[in-house]
């Protein structure tokens, strides 16, 4: 008895035709919504940021006098 065995065979699905162009058009669009995504993120930080005073940013130190250099022998 051949016929009865009880095993049954796996087909894989079959490929549909536009496949391979979704994929190509997602590997494009991905990086470039990442990227509109990043610069907008960007933009919404420097507004809500405080604006910069003129009176916090003075120099760390003044220069004194000519650089002088250090000469090895």
């Amino acid at each position: 008895m051949r016929g009865g065995s009880g095993e049954t065979r796996f087909t894989p699905p079959a490929h549909l035709p536009w496949e391979g162009l979704a994929m190509v058009v997602l590997a494009a669009l991905i990086p470039i919504l990442m990227l509109a995504a990043l610069l907008a993120l960007g933009r919404y930080e420097e507004l809500m940021l405080p604006a910069p005073e003129d009176d916090r940013l003075e120099p760390a130190a003044v220069p004194v006098g000519p650089k002088e250099t250090v000469r090895f022998p």
